[in-house]
C-alpha cells in the first residue's frame, strides 16, 4: 500500500482484491479467461488509438452495442478508432482532468475539475453526426460510471453532442501544448503575458473557426472567449507551473502529439478551406525537435552542453504538474 506524503492532503482510493484485472495484452487477457466487455475506454496517446482499438476489438462483446470509447486530445481519435473497428463501434469522448503522476503508482488530481463526457460520433455510414444523438449504449455507460466515486455531475453523455465537446476542448488543448512547447512556459505565463496571450488567442480562433465550418461549434469568437475565461479560472486555482503534457514531452525530448494537435489543425484547415497560419508556424517551429525525438532526423547543437535542444528532468516527478484539460 502507498502512504501519502505527510505534507499533502492526498486521499487514496483503495480497491478491494479483484477490483482490477491487469493483463499484458488482449491476447493474454483472453487466454486468462477474461470476460468480453461492453466498453473499452482507450487511455492511450492519440497516435496509438488505431493500434489500441484494433488490439482490443477481440475483447468486445459481439454486437454493435459494444464499442471503444476515445478520450484523447485533438479531434482525430474518433476517426482513428472508426478506421480500426468501424463506425458503429465507436463512442467519442473527452476528459478534462488536472492530474499528474506523483510517484510510481500514485496519481494526484484536482477532483473538482475532472469531467468525462462522451456520445455518438458517427452514423451507420461513417459520417459525423451533428449535435447530441442519444443512444442506449451511451446512456448505459453514463449510468454505470455514475456509480463510481468521484464521477462529476457534469460528466456523462455530452449534452451538446460529443463532437461539440471534443472541438471545444480542442480550442484549448490544440493550442496550450504546442504553444507552451514553443515558449517553454506554463499556462499562467501563456495567459498572463499580453503578447504571448494574443498569439494563443489567434491559435484558438483558428481551431474555433475550423470547428464552426465543420458544423460542430457556434460563433468562433464567443467560443474562444469562453475557453479563455475557463483557463483564467484554472490557473488561479491551480498550483503555479501547470503545463500540458505535449509541452513537457517536447521540452524533455520525447515523442509528442504535435502532429495530432497543431498538425491536425493545419490539416483540418486545408480540408475545410480555413487558413491556419499560426498553427502552420507552430508546427514548423517544433518539427526539428519532434523528428529528433523520433530518431528520424538526429542533430546536435554546437556550443550547447550535451548538444540536445531539450532539457533533462531535474526535479522529482511529483513536482512536475501535468494537465489534460
Amino acid at each position: 500500500a502507498l502512504n501519502p506524503p505527510a505534507k499533502t492532503n492526498i486521499k487514496l482510493v483503495e480497491l478491494p482484491p479483484g477490483g482490477v484485472e491487469a493483463y499484458e495484452s488482449v491476447t493474454h487477457a483472453l487466454a486468462s479467461g477474461a470476460k468480453p466487455v461492453d466498453f473499452a475506454i482507450l487511455g492511450v496517446k492519440t497516435w496509438q488509438v488505431h493500434e489500441a482499438a484494433s488490439a482490443v476489438e477481440p475483447l468486445l462483446m459481439p454486437g454493435s452495442d459494444s464499442c471503444v470509447v476515445t478520450t484523447q486530445n485533438g479531434v482525430g481519435a474518433p476517426g482513428a478508432a472508426r478506421d480500426a473497428v468501424g463506425p458503429s463501434r465507436v463512442l467519442g469522448g473527452t476528459c478534462k482532468v488536472n492530474a499528474y503522476l506523483a510517484e510510481p503508482g500514485l496519481v494526484e488530481m484536482a477532483q473538482h475539475s475532472a469531467t468525462f463526457e462522451f456520445g455518438e460520433v458517427y452514423d451507420t455510414t461513417g459520417n459525423e453526426v451533428k449535435g447530441c444523438v442519444r443512444s442506449f449504449r451511451a446512456e448505459r455507460l453514463a449510468k454505470v460510471l455514475s456509480h463510481c466515486k468521484g464521477f462529476a455531475p457534469a460528466s456523462g453523455v455530452a449534452s451538446v453532442g460529443a463532437w461539440t465537446a471534443i472541438w471545444d476542448k480542442a480550442i484549448a488543448m490544440c493550442c496550450l501544448g504546442p504553444w507552451g512547447a514553443v515558449c517553454r512556459a506554463p499556462h499562467n505565463q501563456l495567459l498572463g503575458i499580453p503578447q504571448t496571450r494574443r498569439v494563443l488567442q489567434q491559435l484558438m480562433l483558428e481551431v474555433a473557426i475550423c470547428g464552426n465550418v465543420a458544423g460542430h461549434l457556434g460563433q468562433p469568437e464567443k467560443a474562444v472567449e469562453a475557453v479563455l475565461a475557463r483557463l483564467d479560472r484554472l490557473v488561479q486555482e491551480a498550483a503555479p507551473g501547470i503545463t500540458a503534457s505535449t509541452a513537457r514531452d517536447v521540452i524533455l525530448g520525447s515523442q509528442s502529439e504535435i502532429f495530432e494537435l497543431s498538425g491536425a489543425m493545419s490539416s483540418a484547415g486545408l480540408s475545410l478551406g480555413v487558413p491556419t497560419p499560426m498553427h502552420d508556424i507552430v508546427l514548423a517551429a517544433l518539427l526539428p525537435q519532434e523528428y529528433r525525438a523520433r530518431g528520424e532526423k538526429p542533430y546536435e547543437l554546437q556550443g550547447v552542453p550535451g548538444g540536445a535542444p531539450h532539457v533533462a528532468a531535474s526535479m522529482p516527478q511529483k513536482d512536475m504538474p501535468n494537465v489534460n484539460q
